[in-house]
């Protein structure tokens, strides 16, 4: 499990690493993380920060292994999308193939 108790963060990679591995990320709801923990990774998104919020995130997981399995290929499926090859890829087709003549 990985636990991401930053209030203020830009793009953290140890989001989208752990993403990428099927680690169950427990975090705050900084930098990409809102994007990111959607669907069944909401149960790990909070909104305060206590102790107790972050220990209550993490049950859910270790008490649900079912919900465990599922995020592994979910969460691989979400971090995709910010590959750098995705979003290189897509920005070309939306903005710089139509600047270049062919």
């Amino acid at each position: 499990m990985y636990f991401m108790t930053s209030r203020e963060e830009g793009g953290p990679m140890g989001l989208t690493e752990s993403m990428a591995c099927g680690v169950p990320v427990v975090s705050t709801a900084v930098g990409m993380a809102p994007d990111l923990l959607t669907g069944n990774m909401t149960k790990g998104l909070i909104v305060n920060y206590t102790a107790e919020t972050f220990a209550d995130a993490a049950r859910r997981f270790l008490d649900d292994q079912d919900l465990i399995e599922t995020l592994k290929s979910e969460s691989y499926n979400k971090v995709q999308k910010v590959d750098w090859q995705h979003v290189a890829d897509a920005h070309w087709e939306k903005v710089y193939s139509k600047l270049v003549s062919r």
